[in-house]
């Protein structure tokens, strides 16, 4: 469901600063187009288009002033049988939950858990791998079976300061056709 906090217009008068537009399209990036589409019954207020923001819009770096801002999590979903992927800190009731928006940042003990979640449309039967990357090197692959049509699913890291830097997962079904990726960082 498409609510004003995460869709891509907003009711408020005060234009939000352009960090939250970027928080805005990561959230809006893990609901089904459909949604993103339908009427809104409040007048709502057009925000910039995202083709003025850098081009990798969901992956900001530098602030004008030369300042490091936080990096959002990038992802792609390469396949219509990926209705929705996102990066969160906990699943309750098979749903994301603390969903991540910006760099992954480790807590007082030295840890994060993260996890790569992904609602699955028509696969019934097949196996998803998600291959865990860490700066360019595989870490772990974790096989997740598919048990109906619609299928909601999820692998997850526990990570500490041995595994600082760059983080890919990329999903791809039993024939190893990419179906999404997603990309993000981790600092303490």
């Amino acid at each position: 469901m498409v609510t004003p906090e995460n869709s891509l217009t907003t009711t408020s008068k005060k234009p939000k600063p352009a960090i939250d537009n970027h928080s805005d399209l990561i959230v809006a990036a893990t609901v089904s187009t459909a949604a993103l589409t339908s009427p809104s019954k409040k007048k709502s207020t057009p925000q910039p288009e995202p083709t003025s923001l850098p081009e990798k819009t969901l992956n900001a770096t530098k602030h004008p002033e030369g300042i490091l801002t936080k990096q959002a999590p990038h992802i792609d979903v390469h396949s219509n049988h990926i209705k929705r992927a996102t990066f969160s800190h906990h699943i309750v009731k098979k749903e994301p939950h603390n969903l991540i928006k910006d760099t992954v940042h480790l807590n007082e003990q030295g840890k994060s858990y993260v996890f790569f979640y992904n609602e699955v449309i028509g696969k019934a039967g097949d196996k998803l791998t998600h291959t865990w990357h860490l700066n360019g090197k595989t870490i772990a692959k974790v096989r997740l079976p598919i048990g109906s049509d619609r299928w909601r699913t999820a692998s997850s890291k526990n990570l500490n300061t041995t595994m600082l830097g760059h983080w890919k997962v990329e999903v791809t079904d039993k024939q190893g056709i990419l179906l999404a990726s997603g990309e993000f960082d981790l600092q303490k």
